[in-house]
């Protein structure tokens, strides 16, 4: 059974762009590129949890929502890479989205999570600044990764996502901080959070430092 808390709402539009995108041809360079990009975002050179940013009355407004206020967590699409596809399976079926864990971790800790991912080259759609406007809190994933290209499309929606959100905004990266090539881009979050590891243990550590006081 699903957790009721928890509702990853992949839309209709959304999930068009990217039938549309893995129709494309696989080349031996755009494989390379998934291959490398796949990689780089599971394995960092700094694994762990690192706040690089925190603003008390940011996260005390984050941790005092009330229990029908709704908590957006947009994320990264990334790309997979077709040799993981199981025989006999499509890749439809095989594709789990890397960040659902972590949107099951946070609903631990409040009762209402959309989990809406996006497409780094689409930008936010209509869909996304619905949500936005819904939303009385947003965290909003980075995945730094050797993809120059989509990294500075994330940058692009993280400094746009930052002046559409009225409510707590947090900013979490993973990978290295250092291919933020826009100190504008961190400047926008009050609070910023840097993970290296796409894992369970991972996902509980950033559930818990957003959402539990420390004592």
């Amino acid at each position: 059974m699903r957790d009721p808390a928890y509702i990853a709402a992949w839309s209709a539009s959304l999930a068009q762009h990217v039938r549309a995108a893995e129709a494309q041809p696989t080349t031996e360079a755009s494989r390379s590129t998934l291959t490398t990009t796949r990689r780089s975002t599971k394995s960092t050179p700094s694994p762990g949890v690192e706040v690089m940013r925190s603003s008390a009355p940011a996260l005390a407004a984050l941790r005092t929502l009330p229990q029908s206020s709704l908590l957006l967590l947009l994320t990264p699409v990334l790309p997979t890479d077709i040799d993981d596809v199981k025989p006999g399976l499509s890749r439809s079926k095989t594709a789990i989205d890397p960040f659902e864990p972590l949107g099951r971790e946070l609903a631990t800790h409040h009762p209402r999570i959309r989990h809406v991912p996006f497409l780094p080259n689409a930008g936010l759609s209509t869909v996304h600044r619905g949500f936005l406007q819904e939303a009385d809190a947003v965290i909003l994933v980075i995945s730094t990764s050797d993809d120059t290209s989509s990294l500075l499309q994330q940058q692009t929606i993280a400094g746009e996502m930052a002046s559409l959100a009225h409510g707590s905004a947090i900013l979490v990266l993973f990978g290295d901080a250092v291919g933020i090539k826009d100190a504008r881009v961190l400047d926008a979050y009050a609070n910023v959070i840097r993970a290296g590891q796409l894992d369970k243990r991972t996902f509980e550590t950033i559930a818990r430092t957003l959402f539990e006081t420390r004592k």
